[in-house]
């Protein structure tokens, strides 16, 4: 498991970089305009094995956006748990 506070649109590096099963933080991406650009972040990451937990700055719109490409994308909410 990897916890990173804001990625600051590394999470790609990221999730290359580690073999995680479950990478938690920031995408980084709430001004970014729901487009391919945007779709072809959530295609490389949905290559991945691991289930990402998004939350602080990756947008509700942005998650939204890539929840439709992406089936292993959870949102975390202040004050909310997960159990892994």
């Amino acid at each position: 498991m990897l916890v990173s506070g804001c990625s600051h649109k590394g999470v790609l590096n990221v999730a290359q970089w580690f073999d995680a099963d479950v990478i938690i933080g920031g995408f980084h991406f709430s001004k970014l305009p729901l487009d391919e650009k945007l779709a072809g972040y959530a295609d490389e990451l949905n290559k991945h094995k691991a289930t990402f937990y998004t939350c602080h700055c990756t947008g509700v719109e942005q998650y939204e956006f890539m929840k439709t490409r992406m089936e292993r994308l959870c949102y975390l909410s202040a004050g909310q748990t997960i159990e892994i």
